[in-house]
């Protein structure tokens, strides 16, 4: 769609497409987390994998209890914002899967693409994109009632790219990751859907960085036994399992 024509449907806030859908992103499961990373980024412009990596040490003390064998979600998002001037839009398609050992091994993949693109009348449209597929290995332990972990890069492919207002691309590797990031996971409760006043309730894993550093999902993350979906866009997030439809954010 050109600009113009863009520009002249600006009615409001839409699920739907970025305003110029150039790479969509992938679909992705869960589940599934053995994709080779060839499937996600092009090989003749991103940097090969990062080549696997013993973690640094991690002294953890080991769990006391138990948590779950493993915990998964999937953040999406497809919309455009339309306002005077111009608009803006959002793809995000990613997966999340945290495993759990009962000696305290941990790890977590993750994969995922991401688009955020703006218009500007008289001033043209740019994009920013970034896909990724990355492996942490480490420790985890049971701390404060909730999930401590302690985590280290292994195999990871990542590129970013971004288009100016001249439409011209630009390709790069990503930044590199931390090489040593803490998560702390704890349960807790959300509004499965912010604009609905009956005020249903869904208990779920939340995890977050803890300090600098964090995956290359967006986060925070929302996992569970049970695969949590959560859809994102300007009026806030929902929540459903993976298999159920999408509310409407």
């Amino acid at each position: 769609m050109s600009a113009a024509l863009l520009l002249a449907a600006c009615t409001g806030v839409e699920r739907g497409p970025s305003p110029v859908a150039r790479a969509p992103a992938p679909v992705v499961d869960a589940s599934s987390t053995a994709a080779p990373a060839g499937d996600l980024l092009d090989p003749a412009v991103s940097a090969p994998p990062d080549a696997p990596s013993e973690p640094p040490p991690i002294e953890l003390a080991a769990p006391t209890g138990r948590a779950p064998a493993s915990l998964s979600g999937q953040l999406v998002a497809s919309y455009n914002r339309h306002f005077d001037g111009g608009a803006d839009g959002e793809e995000l398609d990613a997966a999340i899967t945290i495993s759990f050992a009962a000696d305290g091994d941990v790890t977590i993949a993750e994969r995922g693409a991401h688009s955020e693109s703006l218009l500007l009348s008289g001033r043209g449209h740019t994009e920013k994109r970034r896909r990724w597929e990355t492996a942490w290995r480490g420790r985890w332990t049971d701390a404060d009632g909730g999930l401590r972990l302690i985590v280290a890069p292994g195999e990871r492919a990542c590129e970013r790219a971004s288009l100016d207002t001249a439409d011209r691309e630009t390709r790069a590797p990503c930044e590199p990751a931390p090489q040593r990031l803490e998560l702390a996971c704890a349960r807790t409760r959300v509004r499965a859907r912010p604009r609905d006043a009956s005020g249903e309730e869904r208990a779920l894993w939340s995890c977050s960085a803890v300090g600098d550093g964090a995956l290359d999902t967006p986060g925070p993350w929302a996992v569970d036994e049970r695969c949590v979906r959560v859809s994102r866009g300007p009026g806030g997030r929902s929540y459903a399992r993976c298999q159920e439809r999408d509310a409407e954010p």
